[in-house]
């Protein structure tokens, strides 16, 4: 006997109630698996927490700080150095030339940054510097500044799917709910579908359970984080079985 489920929606939790309940045999022990994933990759990197930053004109004052922002968005580092050109520019009305530039030094992972500006990294909130791997503080015009962390500006690596009525899965020591995890292995705007070859039955809690009445998802993220897919919809597939 096996149950095959659907769940659909706009957001990173899917929950659908059963009314009534699915009987499961009592004798029996069920297994869930994942057979389908379907959805976009609409997953930004620099969103409305992280997407400022800061500068100072050479003869102002130091803390006469000119916030800026970039519109959220899945970028590249060098296409993140183009939209903060873009704003540069914009706010000051300068319109020289090597204004800004901001490069990716592929051998030692990091990033290189020249301004005409001072550029600040507030340490008091995330910034576009936080993904580029720059320090926090002022960054003085004239000079080649390079990042003192590896660049992060993959914010997502994996989706994580969980769900409420299953167990059998560790995240480090920790027992979780995790029904199956794979990588993104394609572009943002595209589609992303993952239909396993072998399905992994994970066990039904509680142990003996005798029916089903609830089937809740969450989709997380490498640090256990809700993934937000900008109101992308989302389509899960699963199959319940009975395993023993």
């Amino acid at each position: 006997m096996s149950y095959t489920f659907t769940l659909s929606g706009h957001s990173s939790v899917l929950s659908a109630d059963f009314y009534p309940p699915i009987e499961l045999g009592k004798t029996n022990k069920y297994g869930l698996a994942l057979i389908g994933f379907y959805t976009y990759n609409s997953i930004f990197n620099v969103t409305e927490k992280n997407n400022s930053f800061g500068y100072v004109k050479n003869d102002e004052d130091p803390k006469n700080i000119h916030f800026l922002i970039i519109p959220p968005g899945a970028y590249e580092i060098s296409e993140m150095g183009k939209a903060m050109l873009t704003v540069l520019k914009e706010d000051s009305k300068d319109k020289r030339e090597g204004l800004f530039s901001l490069e990716a030094n592929n051998n030692t992972l990091k990033c290189e940054m020249m301004s005409k500006f001072n550029i600040v990294f507030p340490p008091d909130r995330e910034s576009i510097g936080t993904l580029l791997g720059f320090q926090s503080g002022m960054h003085e015009s004239g000079e080649k500044h390079y990042s003192i962390y590896n660049v992060d500006i993959m914010k997502v690596r994996i989706i994580r799917i969980d769900c409420n009525i299953i167990s059998g899965a560790y995240l480090n020591s920790t027992e979780s709910h995790t029904l199956f995890e794979f990588d993104i292995d394609v572009e943002p705007g595209y589609k992303i579908s993952k239909e396993p070859q072998n399905n992994i039955y994970m066990p039904i809690i509680p142990e003996g359970r005798q029916f089903i009445d609830n089937i809740s998802i969450r989709l997380l993220d490498d640090d256990g984080d809700l993934i937000d897919f900008r109101g992308e919809k989302i389509i899960v597939k699963l199959e319940l079985k009975q395993i023993l």
